[in-house]
């Protein structure tokens, strides 16, 4: 499977493609909706992994109002990493 690598804009920050470890990619979501007290339904999946996938899916479709959904490398690992938003 190919992933285009490019960055992701969210608001004003940039989420690189690539990003070295799991906690760095949530630090990068978290400054991207703003540390907003309504983000909810936080969430992350190997891209690879049917069953985490089943899982982020159910949490995703779970959540109020909008969402931010982006697929990262973490690790070499292609990753989807998620949250809901709003009130």
């Amino acid at each position: 499977m190919k992933i285009e690598q490019t960055p992701h804009l969210i608001g004003s920050i940039t989420i690189p493609p690539n990003v070295k470890t799991e906690s760095a990619a949530w630090r990068l979501l978290d400054r991207a909706t703003n540390n907003d007290p309504y983000c909810n339904n936080f969430r992350i999946a190997a891209y690879d992994d049917a069953q985490q996938m089943e899982l982020y899916r159910a949490k995703q479709e779970d959540g109020c109002c909008g969402s931010v959904d982006i697929l990262v490398i973490i690790n070499g690992t292609p990753t989807m990493i998620g949250c809901n938003y709003g009130h």
